[in-house]
């Protein structure tokens, strides 16, 4: 019988990084990252060291091996990895359907990639040469840096156990040659001028100067999460009542270096996530209003 611990050993040895989660819920497990002695500065549990590192073999067999019953997380963005995860049968099914058609790689099949059957859909398991951050298309959240999804084996609070199938975890050049609709790497130099777009993201997304910042980035310098949220600029991280869904205790964070995560509602992100989710629009959408605000 393949362990949770054995996923976990067999992940890390493929290079990827993992961490705890609490049993049949999607939130890192704090007590077993404090175990590993993996604190912030104010003495809180964090994962952030395992975005740069991977967990020890000591730490793994601590977690998922010595103790009791967790989730296994799968920290997408290091190594490159990269998750599409379709929120739907449906979707997965449009994509399948779609990517042949327009899909550039040719050496990449998509029914041997490695992936995962979800409550509700399917996790799709890719590495890219290029960065990628994380967005969100619709039913599609593309999961990147950086995050993290329940790895196969690990269990829904509604009782379904995640499925793996598939080969290995194939490599590709840029995640839009498999996924269309992925916008712009904000890496890219060769963007042309903004007036050349129509489209709100590629618009925003288009580079400005020679590093390639675009107006993604200057967003980010102009307007805060706190701004967003109506209230006062922290100078350290501080917790809040989530304004997305019913706290009765605080659990969102708004950290200094500019993200927010919620550890209720498992939602996180950057300025232009939490707008998006605040006002139920697309993020593309969620840009071109920001991008407005902050001239």
């Amino acid at each position: 019988m393949i362990t949770l611990y054995d996923r976990a050993l067999a992940f890390t040895d493929l290079g990827y990084s993992v961490i705890p989660l609490r049993w049949r819920d999607k939130r890192p497990d704090g007590q077993a990252l404090m175990w590993a002695g993996a604190v912030d500065a104010d003495g809180y549990p964090t994962w952030n060291p395992y975005k740069e590192r991977q967990a020890t073999d000591q730490e793994l067999r601590l977690w998922f091996q010595l103790s009791g019953r967790r989730n296994l997380g799968i920290v997408t963005g290091f190594n490159n990895l990269t998750v599409i995860d379709f929120d739907s049968w449906d979707a997965y099914a449009a994509w399948m359907t779609i990517v042949d058609f327009y899909g550039r790689d040719s050496s990449w099949r998509r029914d041997a990639a490695y992936r995962v059957a979800t409550s509700r859909g399917m996790h799709v398991y890719l590495r890219t040469v290029e960065p990628v951050t994380s967005f969100s298309i619709g039913l599609v959240d593309v999961k990147a840096r950086w995050g993290y999804v329940l790895g196969e084996g690990s269990v829904h609070p509604n009782g379904w156990q995640y499925a793996g199938n598939g080969g290995e975890i194939p490599m590709i050049d840029q995640l839009s040659d498999v996924f269309p609709f992925a916008p712009r790497s904000d890496l890219a130099t060769d963007a042309p001028a903004r007036s050349e777009y129509n489209d709100p993201w590629q618009s925003a997304d288009a580079a400005t100067g020679p590093i390639g910042a675009g107006s993604v980035a200057e967003i980010k310098e102009r307007i805060s999460v706190a701004d967003v949220l109506g209230i006062a600029q922290p100078r350290a991280r501080v917790m809040i009542r989530c304004p997305l869904h019913q706290d009765a205790t605080p659990s969102f964070v708004i950290y200094p270096d500019g993200h927010w995560h919620c550890y209720g509602c498992d939602r996180g992100g950057d300025v232009i996530d939490l707008y998006a989710e605040l006002y139920g629009v697309s993020v593309r959408e969620a840009i071109a209003a920001l991008q407005e605000r902050a001239l």
